[in-house]
């Protein structure tokens, strides 16, 4: 592999770095914690694209010197914005094609300075600066730190969810019954963990999850009703689909009222990025006492603008 060349470096930045770290000069590197490490250390996710985004979201940008694993813990200067030639796998390149981290031929792990073409903005970390009408092995392109920059404007959107609901595995929500109310579930009295699913429709690809609202009416007679809202991902493998919670920096965890009640229980800490292949849908849990019940009207999910290369 040829050695990358610098052609611009802008806004360093000092991060610090432990002691018996490898790190090239014109290196990718990663913040983990509260130092930068070599693409290469990034602990394997499975797939190239799972390291490709992880990687893309903690890229702190390109060492501007070199580090051998005799140093001790210090510090490193990092370009915040570089831009210059680097190895890639072999492509054809248009000015603006999205570049993300290239994993190494043992499929477990990236390379330090190499790159390849992206589609997906969540896995960028730059993009092509120089058109190759025929397929090279090198790139002009301009990186761009995700953690050290400025903050774009972004806006922030709230969508109504309810259509599509359905009973869960635990029978007790009563879904589409024939009244003339537009409800998304009613949960009758006596029912113990009963669960109910909503799927979530209308995410765009990059868009950030940042928080949720569960909006019911409940009726209690003085009896306790209580109810846990859960946020889940449904991941697309080749084994079969997937289930796991997205849990927020501070969760709500399990509500429960003793009167009547009008709820607008807000949850806010989640940053979960929309991606292909992934699909969201939220789980509530009720457990409801003899004379109450619930009257599940709508959830709310709160989303930032795509996350992309600033």
């Amino acid at each position: 592999m040829a050695e990358p060349q610098a052609l611009a470096i802008e806004n360093l930045v000092t991060y610090a770095v432990d002691a018996s770290r490898t790190i090239p000069v014109n290196g990718l590197v990663y913040l983990e914690t509260d130092d930068v490490r070599p693409a290469a250390s990034q602990s394997d996710q499975l797939t190239e694209v799972e390291n490709q985004r992880v990687f893309a979201s903690k890229f702190a940008g390109v060492a501007k010197d070199a580090r051998v694993s005799a140093q001790l813990a210090g510090s490193l200067a990092v370009a915040r914005i570089w831009e210059g030639v680097m190895d890639c796998a072999s492509a054809t390149w248009e000015v603006g094609d999205l570049i993300g981290a290239s994993e190494a031929s043992g499929g477990t792990s990236l390379e330090n300075r190499v790159v390849e073409k992206v589609t997906d903005p969540t896995l960028a970390i730059g993009y092509c600066l120089k058109r190759e009408g025929s397929a090279t092995t090198r790139v002009t392109c301009r990186l761009e730190s995700r953690v050290a920059r400025m903050p774009a404007a972004v806006s922030s959107v709230t969508r109504q969810i309810g259509t599509r609901a359905k009973v869960g595995a635990t029978a007790g929500f009563v879904v589409g019954a024939a009244t003339n109310s537009a409800v998304v579930a009613t949960c009758p009295a006596s029912q113990t963990n009963a669960t109910l699913v909503i799927p979530i429709d209308g995410l765009r690809i990059g868009e950030v999850i940042t928080g949720l609202r569960y909006v019911a009416q409940v009726e209690s007679a003085g009896g306790t009703v209580t109810t846990l809202v859960q946020l889940y991902a449904t991941v697309n493998v080749a084994a079969d689909v997937t289930e796991s919670e997205i849990v927020p920096a501070v969760a709500f965890g399990s509500f429960a009222v003793v009167a009547d009640t009008a709820q607008s229980q807000l949850q806010t800490g989640y940053r979960e990025v929309v991606t292909s292949g992934k699909s969201y849908y939220l789980l509530i849990t009720a457990t409801t006492a003899a004379a109450t019940d619930i009257a599940v009207q709508h959830c709310e999910i709160t989303t930032n603008g795509a996350q992309a290369v600033a």
